[in-house]
């Protein structure tokens, strides 16, 4: 495989791969589960590989100043933070009322915090191993 010069564009790569490449499939699948329109989730297949990509991006710039000893541990710290921001927002739109049926949506956040750390260390951070970013 040839080797992509560019630190930033490998940490984009590396973020935005695993969303766009799973996140339709697994749209189609809870919307034909749950009989849930699709149409209303478009705009999440383009806008979630880009923000992960960019969150990507955001740890490469900042890997030297959180706070753990291992790479791992600081994927595990990134994600756990990264996924307090992201499901935070998603609760205010109310994306689990809809999605899900919750009738209380603060029950999703644990769980968004959870899956994005999970999502972070276990793929997103093997992803970056495949490109060459582990060492910096």
């Amino acid at each position: 495989m040839p080797k992509i010069p560019n630190q930033i564009l490998r940490a984009f790569i590396a973020g935005s791969a695993y969303p766009a490449l799973f996140l339709p499939i697994t749209l189609l699948a809870i919307s034909s589960y749950f009989n849930y329109p699709d149409f209303e989730w478009r705009p999440v297949i383009w806008i979630l590989p880009l923000l992960l990509g960019g969150g990507n991006i955001i740890f490469w710039q900042i890997i030297d100043k959180i706070p753990a000893k291992t790479y791992e541990g600081k994927l595990w710290i990134f994600g756990l933070t990264f996924g307090a921001i992201f499901p935070s927002i998603g609760i205010l739109n109310k994306v689990p009322d809809h999605l899900f049926l919750f009738t209380q949506p603060l029950w999703a956040l644990p769980l968004g915090i959870l899956f994005y750390a999970y999502i972070w260390r276990f793929i997103i951070g093997n992803l970056n191993r495949v490109l060459g970013l582990e060492d910096k």
